[in-house]
């Protein structure tokens, strides 16, 4: 689990999926911090990273990265999930759709299963 110092001094938390993380995934992580150092997390929020190997995220290319933010609602009845992915230079994108479209550009192509 990684931590770090929210913008106001409270403390924010991160955690990596539990499956085995790849060289290229900790690069990615770490441009990931580097980039997003000021970034202020509610203190509701919790982050969890996902790469390639974690369930659901099988798609993404080796150093890409998946962030789902798990975030309680105001009634605190439901918990709303925002996700981002990140290429390996940190830069993030805000959908699926959006990184496939970025692949595309290079010349890749997704064939989901």
């Amino acid at each position: 689990m990684e931590h770090g110092e929210g913008s106001h001094g409270r403390g924010k938390w991160r955690k990596i999926s539990n499956e085995e993380i790849t060289a290229m995934t900790w690069n990615t992580m770490n441009n990931i911090m580097r980039v997003n150092d000021r970034l202020h997390l509610h203190k509701d929020t919790q982050c969890f990273f996902h790469d390639m190997n974690s369930k659901g995220y099988e798609w993404l290319m080796p150093g890409w990265v998946a962030e789902e933010r798990h975030s309680m609602t105001q009634t605190r009845k439901k918990i709303r999930v925002y996700r981002y992915y990140y290429n390996p230079m940190g830069r993030y994108y805000k959908s699926k759709k959006l990184v496939v479209q970025e692949w595309e550009k290079c010349g890749l192509i997704l064939i989901d299963k």
